[in-house]
């Protein structure tokens, strides 16, 4: 019986690709302890549901499943998975037999390792817990018990090599406001890590008052000179990774922020000198339009003694060289992605907005290698994000005018 197919698909960031599950239900939403404390009431011992599974026998998938959900711990789902192989299947040969014949399907109806690209795994165990439930009450449709197994097993090859598409647990923040509401909020200058409390705001001199005046009661343990308080009402919860930024620019250097022939003429062989004061400025101009922060993936992010403090400091160094004039909001380096055995940049900007929880928030990335965004860049969610800049002209007023739009853009979506 093959894998059913409805003739839509969802387009994943990461170029995977997968029957559209709108209409079907978000089981990963569902308390599903409590759905276990259902079967478990029925106290008819026997009682069992339409594929002959004792009720009772139902429920232990159930709570694994959603104890991986509020935790995100791998055991739980390893769990659920012998769960599967032990109601549904002889031994766990069997299981992974037939998963083996689901794989095939699979090839055929997208392409070979299409899964491998990347799914979320909240979208795995959405897509398993549903088969399961679905085996349960009898379907015959497809092969739901194999289907059940062949998710839950692929989210745990995601959480092993993938596991910046691990987004579960889900952040129970509702927004930034909540978040700062009932801590002690620090203003502080560049380090993120120094808040001696569990949040750090830290806001740009330009807008604390008129643009955050929500936060000036805030109470504040620490207040640093205006002149050194440099970045837009951002907030990072320490307590749950949690980034708050606006917007954000991904920002490769080399072939952005300097070219070949700038380097071959430049004579200085600093950190500095390799950086041309004029495409700096042009980055200025990104953010004055914008506020937004930058997020380092170059290369430059493994350079002994490179932090997100001392670049802030060299760019703003070289965009004092350039030819600006009047004032400007100071470049500001957060972060750096982090950096995988892959080395895949887009892999690394998922795990990043993953991790901080900036789905939704508006970003642009501005690199001169596409080859690390996808092969399928046109289908995917960075198609509409994405500057490719040409390296013999680095950070041009073509790259400067994409990005405004794209940071700007009302109607932003990040999937």
């Amino acid at each position: 019986m093959a894998i059913k197919d409805s003739g839509e698909r969802k387009e994943f960031s990461t170029g995977a690709v997968r029957d559209i599950s709108r209409g079907k239900g978000r089981l990963d939403y569902v308390p599903l302890d409590v759905v276990a404390d259902l079967y478990d009431s029925d106290n008819k011992s026997s009682a069992v549901c339409p594929d002959g599974t004792p009720i009772n026998q139902a429920s232990p998938f159930l709570r694994e499943v959603e104890c991986f959900i509020k935790s995100g711990e791998k055991s739980f789902l390893e769990k659920a998975a012998l769960e599967v192989v032990s109601l549904f299947f002889v031994n766990l040969e069997s299981a992974v037999l037939e998963a083996s014949i689901h794989f095939e399907e699979g090839a055929e109806k997208y392409e070979v390792d299409n899964w491998k690209l990347g799914i979320p795994v909240s979208s795995y165990v959405n897509s398993g817990t549903r088969h399961f439930l679905k085996h349960l009450r009898g379907d015959k449709d497809e092969r739901h018990d194999r289907a059940a197994f062949w998710n839950i097993f692929c989210a745990l090859w995601t959480i092993k090599y993938s596991p910046e598409l691990n987004d579960l647990p889900r952040s129970s923040v509702s927004s930034d406001a909540e978040q700062v509401g009932g801590h002690s909020v620090c203003v502080t200058g560049f380090d993120l890590g120094e808040a001696p409390d569990q949040t750090s705001m830290i806001i740009n001199n330009s807008y604390a008052v008129s643009d955050y005046s929500e936060y000036e009661n805030t109470n504040c343990s620490k207040v640093a000179p205006a002149e050194n308080i440099i970045m837009t009402a951002s907030v990072v919860d320490k307590t749950k990774n949690k980034l708050y930024l606006d917007k954000i620019i991904y920002l490769d250097i080399d072939g952005v922020l300097n070219t070949d022939d700038f380097l071959l003429h430049s004579e200085d062989d600093s950190l500095e000198g390799q950086l041309d004061p004029e495409l700096v400025l042009n980055l200025a101009q990104i953010v004055n339009a914008t506020g937004a922060k930058i997020v380092l993936i170059s290369s430059w992010r493994s350079l002994k003694n490179i932090t997100p403090e001392t670049l802030t400091v060299i760019l703003n160094k070289v965009l004092a060289k350039s030819a600006f004039s009047g004032s400007h909001i100071p470049l500001k380096v957060v972060a750096f992605t982090p950096i995988l055995p892959s080395g895949n940049r887009g892999r690394e900007i998922l795990n990043f907005i993953s991790e901080h929880r900036l789905s939704g928030k508006p970003y642009v990335v501005i690199d001169d290698e596409k080859s690390h965004y996808h092969r399928k860049l046109k289908y995917s969610a960075y198609a509409g994000n994405f500057i490719e800049v040409d390296p013999n002209k680095g950070l041009d007023s073509n790259v400067v005018k994409k990005a405004i739009e794209i940071l700007n853009r009302k109607d932003f979506k990040n999937e």
